[in-house]
């Protein structure tokens, strides 16, 4: 492969991508695939293996681009101008030319993504180590994007599928005690994937950048209404965030990011009680001036907005279990017993010495608004 990856090769690789993803019917792009096994046995422990990888993943996303934008092209000139055959096909079907285009075209280059999600996100394609994994972070970035170019829902949702289990078994799952085998190539893995995680904590633009992701994975799966994979995602990320702030000096900003973006999360949902919750920390871990009072006002507000009744939407998962037994779950992602009610709330930020750094009107209006709330509390006490 040269020393990093010669043009003929190179040039193989792109016509390899080019035929594996130009075909209309019939997925042929998982025979692309092995390319990255070839990459990591040819350039594995050298010093190239890092531009090799990027430069196979730049080709794999330049193609998944090229092949939306046929399919959208396709799609849109079949659906407005349909030919003649397409028209009495229509008529006998009771199937739309614009919908015919949509399985014809769109369909199979949603498919695509989804394979192609699935492999580039899986654990052993890229790699997790010190330098691989910005090209991974790098890589669920442009793949996110790409569905919210296109809005493709099914495929949101195999990437962030592929995104919880990379960092599952990355960060989450035991490595395996090395006197528990002797198998020399797992022996090999399992003190690779240690040193791994060790650098992943101490190396912050990659935390951070890992922490991002998921903010953005989260942003985008609950713009698109995909609220199982979303309920999955935030139990992962809780759970890296956990690991992140138990080790030494975690960034102050990577918190207050992870907090903001999962109270967005409930905020759409109508979790209202872990959308303040989440505020709430946010704007303890900020620091003072401005930007301070601004999160301080906005987890203030939060606490208005907990419903005394707890009635909040199902969003997470369907079932027929109660509202109430959905808090329970989503409490415990954050230690908590049950969701925390608004008065709760506004105590612990008094307590935090939040509510104080609030912007003086906020103050009065949570006062002003908090006695009319109680006294109609008294009032319904007293009927």
């Amino acid at each position: 492969m040269g020393s990093s990856g010669g043009p003929m090769y190179i040039a193989a690789l792109d016509l390899l991508a080019e035929l594996c993803f130009s075909q209309e019917q019939g997925i042929t792009v998982d025979r692309f695939f092995p390319a990255f096994k070839w990459n990591r046995n040819k350039l594995r422990g050298s010093q190239h293996l890092e531009e090799g990888t990027k430069r196979i993943v730049e080709i794999a996303m330049k193609h998944l681009r090229a092949l939306g934008e046929r399919a959208h092209t396709n799609a849109k000139a079949t659906g407005e101008n349909p030919s003649e055959e397409e028209l009495i096909l229509a008529a006998l079907s009771g199937v739309s030319p614009a919908q015919r285009a949509k399985e014809r075209y769109l369909v199979p280059a949603e498919t695509v993504a989804q394979f192609l999600g699935n492999e580039l996100l899986s654990f052993n394609a890229i790699g997790h180590s010190r330098k691989l994994l910005p090209i991974y972070l790098d890589t669920a970035t442009e793949l996110i994007k790409y569905c919210q170019q296109h809005n493709l829902k099914r495929a949101i949702g195999r990437i962030a599928d592929a995104y919880v289990r990379f960092f599952r078994r990355f960060l989450l799952s035991p490595i395996p005690s090395i006197v528990e085998t002797d198998n020399p190539h797992l022996i090999t893995m399992h003190k690779e994937l240690e040193a791994d995680r060790e650098d992943f904590y101490k190396e912050k633009p990659n935390t951070d950048r890992a922490v991002r992701v998921f903010c953005h994975l989260l942003q985008t799966l609950t713009e698109m209404n995909s609220w199982h994979a979303a309920w999955s995602t935030l139990q992962c990320f809780t759970r890296v965030m956990q690991e992140i702030t138990q080790h030494p000096d975690p960034s102050r900003e990577c918190q207050i990011i992870a907090n903001s973006a999962m109270a967005a999360v409930f905020w759409k949902c109508s979790h209202y009680a872990f959308h303040a919750h989440c505020l709430g920390v946010a704007a303890f871990l900020t620091g003072n001036g401005g930007e301070a009072a601004a999160a301080a006002s906005r987890a203030v507000l939060a606490t208005l907005c907990v419903p005394n009744t707890n009635k909040e939407r199902r969003n997470f998962e369907r079932g027929s279990d109660s509202v109430f037994e959905k808090n329970a779950r989503i409490a415990q992602l954050f230690g908590l017993q049950s969701a925390p009610a608004g008065l709760a709330l506004w105590q612990r930020l008094q307590r935090m010495q939040v509510f104080q750094k609030a912007f003086p009107e906020v103050q009065a209006l949570d006062g002003l608004l908090r006695n009319e709330m109680s006294d109609e509390n008294i009032g319904t006490t007293g009927h």
